[in-house]
């Protein structure tokens, strides 16, 4: 069925209202509905002007190069509420000269820069060799500069840390989304993807061997082990009579040291405890070992 724009306006209008009566709602309670609604009503234009730029879309797909995909979450200010945004780009230019565009054709960034990528309230733009952090209106942020830089996404295509890797001289740290130093660059690596809401921590590396620092870069776990791995533990719980009631799961840092392996786990704090020796690795952690790790 076609879809003339007029209706396409009026379709508009409806989902304005509803957006409006969904935040309504906020009011009596309906909290609930209201997060598993407000993601669609967010993105609500762009839907419909999808079903007018489909051909247009394929001509600038060919006119332009690859789509750049920024999807990430927002919290509604003053809510629970988790916004998902997705928004789809292009790539303008050649190679040591690109630009972006959006799926309307409108120019985000001229073709001038070696290298470009997007963040939800900022942009790191590399130019003579060098990553450099921008506002949305290409205004400099820091004054520092990078070798490389790397975001962390999960296999969605989302945005999954709000850190952002970074390097210079063969050395690694992490900035915020702005360019503001979090990890000074120290390590001679830093895995982000090791950052876990159980246990926000990350993994980092310094002389082969290898340990874990928090979100601000203090470390929580000397940086002594042959390998160290973030992953999680099924116990079960027993009751005094020594009976079996359930089971919980844990997050726990496996360990190897001089070939002992070991387990780190939080204590009520969310500390790190000493190493217990006597816990056994996961099938998971020694193939990862094995593969990736192993001389």
């Amino acid at each position: 069925m076609e879809i003339k724009k007029s209706e396409g306006q009026t379709l508009l209008t409806l989902l304005r209202l509803a957006i409006c009566g969904v935040a309504a709602l906020c009011i009596f309670g309906m909290q609930g509905f209201v997060n598993a609604t407000f993601d669609f009503f967010r993105n609500s234009e762009d839907m419909v002007n999808s079903f007018f730029q489909g051909e247009e879309d394929e001509v600038i797909q060919e006119d332009y190069g690859n789509s750049y995909i920024l999807y990430y979450e927002e919290q509604l200010e003053d809510s629970d509420t988790t916004l998902h945004i997705y928004k789809q780009y292009y790539i303008t230019g050649t190679e040591g000269q690109m630009g972006m565009v959006d799926s309307s054709g409108n120019v985000i960034f001229e073709p001038l820069y070696e290298g470009i990528i997007l963040l939800p309230h900022s942009c790191i733009l590399k130019q003579d060799g060098q990553w450099r952090f921008y506002d949305l209106n290409q205004e400099l942020l820091s004054e520092e500069s990078w070798d490389t830089v790397e975001i962390e996404k999960n296999e969605q295509g989302k945005i999954s840390n709000d850190l952002v890797k970074v390097s210079r001289d063969g050395v690694y740290g992490a900035t915020d989304q702005q360019g503001n130093i979090i990890i000074y660059p120290r390590w001679d690596d830093l895995e982000l993807y090791t950052y876990e809401a159980d246990w926000p921590i990350i993994r980092v590396k310094s002389n082969d061997q290898y340990g874990f620092v928090d979100s601000e870069g203090n470390v929580v776990i000397n940086v002594r082990y042959d390998y160290a791995a973030l992953d999680s533990l099924t116990t079960p719980i027993e009751n005094e009579e020594g009976e079996i009631t359930g089971e919980r799961t844990e997050p726990v840092i496996f360990v190897l040291r001089n070939d002992d392996w070991g387990a780190i786990f939080q204590d009520e704090d969310g500390d790190p405890t000493s190493v217990d020796w006597s816990v056994d690795p996961t099938e998971e952690i020694l193939n990862d070992y094995q593969t990736n790790f192993a001389q």
